[in-house]
């Protein structure tokens, strides 16, 4: 089975992605975002591990990749 960490996945896109690949696939999805634990609690469970943490958290991300085969990005910046 094929790990997939999603970064900002508490963005519109992302869930909607996210959503898809739960409902089409076996693929493991691990969710990173700001207070990821509580705002998509509801998505935890066998197929879904949830991750708090920040863009600028190096440590967090460094767990988070462990075993992930790939990664989606979801960030929108003006910066």
């Amino acid at each position: 089975m094929k790990k997939i960490l999603v970064l900002g996945a508490a963005g519109q896109i992302a869930r909607q992605f996210s959503q898809r690949l739960l409902a089409g696939t076996d693929m493991e999805l691990v969710l990173y975002g700001r207070n990821i634990s509580t705002r998509l609690a509801a998505l935890k469970g066998d197929q879904v591990s949830l991750v708090d943490g920040t863009f600028q958290d190096q440590k967090a991300l460094m767990q988070a990749l462990q075993g992930v085969d790939l990664v989606y990005l979801n960030a929108m910046s003006d910066a």
